[in-house]
């Protein structure tokens, strides 16, 4: 698979604020401005919040390598989605979701 949009915000933390009024086939969107055109437009997660290959590495045989964003999504946004819907679920945390969700905050 490509992963040419690596995403600084997560798509899954995005979804939270995307307009519930969507009519298949049209996809999650969510309202953003246009500091450009001082417009306001609807833009579909997928495309807000990435840059083109922001974590890719290019090896020495010029392959693109994309340990970096494997990394995030492994060990660091799929556990913390896992904590932020215990928290919006209003399930109680143990001590590693605190201490996960805590690293999360303050980096």
């Amino acid at each position: 698979m490509q992963k040419t949009k690596n995403h600084y915000l997560q798509k899954a933390y995005l979804r939270r604020f995307s307009d519930t009024q969507v009519i298949p086939p049209h996809k999650q969107h969510v309202w953003v401005y246009d500091k450009m055109t001082y417009k306001w437009k609807k833009k579909g997660v997928d495309n807000i919040g990435y840059i083109n290959h922001l974590y890719s590495l290019k090896s020495i045989d010029g392959k693109t390598l994309h340990h970096i964003e494997d990394y995030f999504n492994e060990c660091v946004e799929q556990p913390n989605l896992n904590v932020f819907n215990k928290i919006l679920s209003k399930a109680s945390l143990d001590t590693d979701d605190r201490l996960l969700f805590s690293m999360r905050i303050h980096g």
